[in-house]
């Protein structure tokens, strides 16, 4: 048990991209250009039918991944529009917002019921 839980949290920190940059670990003298992660909510959490954020500015991707890494689902951000999840099972998921660059701008949960 203690190692299924392990193994389950050691993939979601490899594969939800949380390296040390992306988690702002690096001193400041390493990367002068790092930025603080933005604040964007994905809203409602928990959800039943469709996912939105609070701000989609610079926001090119959505992917929502299971709590083990895989891909369950990617949208394409447009601006002001709500993201249909009412087909994916009810369970705890996590959700990638990517920029324009493709660079992971945040991880957040989502529980979907």
């Amino acid at each position: 048990m203690k190692q299924t839980l392990l193994l389950i949290l050691l993939s979601f920190f490899l594969t939800a991209g949380l390296s040390a940059q992306s988690t702002g670990l690096l001193a400041a003298s390493a990367s002068n250009t790092h930025q603080p992660t933005k604040k964007i909510k994905v809203f409602p959490n928990p959800t039943t039918d469709f996912i939105g954020l609070s701000s989609d500015k610079g926001v090119g991707t959505i992917r929502i991944l299971n709590l083990i890494g895989k891909e369950i689902r990617v949208f394409k951000v447009i601006e002001g529009h709500r993201y249909n999840v009412a087909d994916i099972e009810n369970g705890m998921y996590l959700i990638q917002l990517i920029s324009d660059e493709n660079k992971i701008i945040t991880t957040r949960r989502l529980r979907k019921l």
